[in-house]
């Protein structure tokens, strides 16, 4: 058989979406893996809230406010105190006596 021709005849399935969009869209990266960002996460009653952080807890534990007299020449000092309050009082020493001379009139 020489001389003989084989035809060959392939069938595709139509339509075919033309054209085809490119570039083709690609598989987008994952994102890294978060880092906790630490710090205190409770905004209401504490010294030192962080907006930024996402995680509670060390290096920097939340502060509780405690309120009092932060002056330490104040008569009223409260060491613990982190918050200044306003409630600070100064011991005037002298004579209370009105018109007594010498008596210091604020």
């Amino acid at each position: 058989m020489h001389g003989a021709r084989l035809a060959l005849t392939l069938t595709l399935p139509l339509p075919l979406p033309l054209p085809l969009p490119l570039p083709l869209p690609l598989p987008l990266p994952l994102p890294p893996p978060k880092v906790p960002v630490y710090g205190c996460t409770i905004e209401e009653g504490m010294t030192n809230y962080d907006s930024l952080a996402t995680a509670l807890g060390s290096p920097a534990p939340c502060v509780p406010v405690l309120a009092g007299c932060t002056e330490s020449s104040s008569s009223t000092y409260a060491a613990s105190a982190n918050t200044d309050d306003a409630s600070c009082a100064y011991d005037v020493f002298g004579c209370m006596l009105a018109g007594a001379p010498g008596r210091f009139e604020p």
